[in-house]
């Protein structure tokens, strides 16, 4: 008969995705509730004058036990309480009004007659209706709670109405049949509300999964931009590109098989990255032995390109180094760097790529291919703006398709 997950942090997510998708139910279905004890008063003092005393003392008692659970429905921490224990405060109250509606019938039971008789079967009714079709209570709950109101609604009949044995057959075919109706409903009810929910955490983990992937694609600001239908291009007015070559990377690889080298490869790209994220620089992509990375164009808190550039490739510098210590093998990095503006941007449809384009791009490549291992190239503007490491100038420099630069060398 229980529905429950086997998976006991599972069923406890079930509840709280559950009490907050009916937050809203619960608060009207719990103000309409406390809102009709107070106006069927004024049915009671038309229909029996002569036991209006009992009947408002037993729905005033009715409503000062419903009280302790308005902070849950309407309170501060309304949803937080509800998250934690919506079926808790949904049986209590349920309990409460079983019992008040219970009182009620009790009182107003002898004077029942003719049309009365079927007008209390129909306030059973709706309250097996709103039990099993609204409440949202757990299905064992339902069923516990509407079984033992057909059972006093019976019970109260029998006893204090004196009714016909044709007219007590009725009523008790009327209130089996509603329950088996209704506990039917309350179990179809709860079982699709936890497949939905199964299909909504199914779809939160792949849309988390999707956007995993796709920010390992793009920073961050770029996804959003893409998912928003923004433009997909940009011009940065300032930034700083690298082009980091691996020196030595083919003699290292020389005696390894080709799993292994990927695996080498794999360990210096790994270890850059990391070291690029936690600088809140973008690594643009790979070419071959060259890891091409960007400061500026991710929308990270802002800074200087030149002396955050300067000083991640100076810390890429020892970042490959200390790996290559470890590994025991002879690897180098040489660093080309340059600033100036850009266009950044995602292109391609079935595949994305977030790249950058412009002569800052070219020229860092350029520096990079004239480049030492173990240092790095930059333009001699760059370097002094920077204002990071030890400045060595290298003097007018042969770069191709540009002509000569006025170059330095920038070292730890």
């Amino acid at each position: 008969m229980s529905l429950r997950f086997g998976d006991a942090a599972l069923e406890r997510a079930w509840w709280a995705w559950h009490a907050a998708e009916q937050t809203r139910v619960l608060k009207s279905g719990f103000a309409v509730l406390l809102t009709g004890l107070v106006l069927f008063a004024g049915l009671d003092a038309l229909l029996w004058p002569d036991r209006l005393g009992a009947l408002l003392a037993v729905r005033g008692a009715t409503i000062a036990l419903l009280l302790p659970a308005l902070p849950a429905f309407f309170g501060r921490r309304a949803a937080e309480r509800l998250a934690q224990g919506a079926q808790a405060w949904l049986l209590y109250v349920a309990a409460v009004t079983l019992l008040g509606l219970s009182g009620i019938s009790w009182i107003i039971f002898p004077s029942l007659t003719g049309g009365r008789a079927f007008a209390a079967v129909l306030a059973l009714n709706v309250f097996l209706t709103a039990l099993y079709g609204a409440t949202g209570l757990r299905f064992r709950y339902a069923a516990g709670l509407g079984l033992a109101a057909t059972a006093l609604f019976l019970a109260g009949i029998l006893l204090r109405a004196s009714p016909t044995p044709g007219l007590l057959l009725a009523f008790s075919t009327f209130g089996l049949g509603a329950n088996a109706v209704g506990l039917v409903v309350s179990r179809w009810l709860e079982r699709s509300a936890r497949r939905a929910f199964l299909r909504a955490r199914e779809l939160a983990e792949e849309q988390a999964r999707s956007e995993a992937l796709l920010l390992n694609v793009m920073p961050r600001a770029w996804a959003e931009r893409l998912e928003t239908g923004a433009s997909r291009l940009d011009r940065v007015p300032d930034a700083a590109v690298l082009f980091a070559t691996i020196g030595g990377f083919a003699e290292a690889a020389a005696g390894l098989s080709p799993l292994a080298v990927v695996e080498l490869l794999d360990a210096v790209v790994a270890r850059l990255d990391a070291l690029v994220t936690a600088r809140g620089a973008e690594r643009i992509k790979t070419v071959g032995a060259t890891y091409i990375a960007a400061v500026g164009v991710t929308g990270a808190p802002p800074g200087d390109p030149a002396t955050d550039g300067a000083a991640l490739a100076l810390a890429m510098l020892a970042e490959v180094d200390a790996l290559a210590a470890e590994r025991g093998v002879v690897l180098r990095l040489r660093v080309g760097l340059a600033t100036g503006p850009l266009v950044v941007g995602v292109i391609g449809r079935r595949r994305y790529a977030f790249d950058c384009w412009g002569d800052t791009v070219n020229t860092a490549a350029r520096l990079d291919a004239a480049g030492e291992p173990g240092r790095v190239l930059t333009t001699f503007a760059t370097a002094r703006r920077a204002g990071v490491g030890r400045v060595t100038p290298r003097g007018p420099t042969p770069l191709k398709g540009k002509g000569e630069v006025d170059a330095a060398w920038l070292d730890p």
